[in-house]
């Protein structure tokens, strides 16, 4: 898909899910990558939604409240999830 995925979601009503992946860097930084998957035209897509560094710590709390100021930062509904 050659469209940018965060117009594609601000766009359209979309209900999409979610993959979260936090990983370790050689230098110890924690980084989360978000996966979002939608259907369009009776396709599935998955695409990458953002790579951040985790800048406190790798909780739960901490992994949601970079994911909803992502959301908030790109006016995509959180509702849509």
């Amino acid at each position: 898909m050659n469209t940018d995925i965060t117009y594609l979601l601000t766009s359209y009503y979309l209900i999409i899910t979610i993959q979260l992946d936090e990983s370790t860097l050689p230098d110890n930084a924690a980084l989360l990558l978000a996966y979002v998957r939608f259907i369009m035209n009776q396709e599935i897509y998955e695409e990458l939604l953002f790579a951040r560094t985790l800048i406190t710590d790798t909780k739960g709390k901490s992994i949601f409240h970079v994911l909803k100021d992502y959301f908030i930062e790109k006016a995509i509904p959180l509702s849509n999830i």
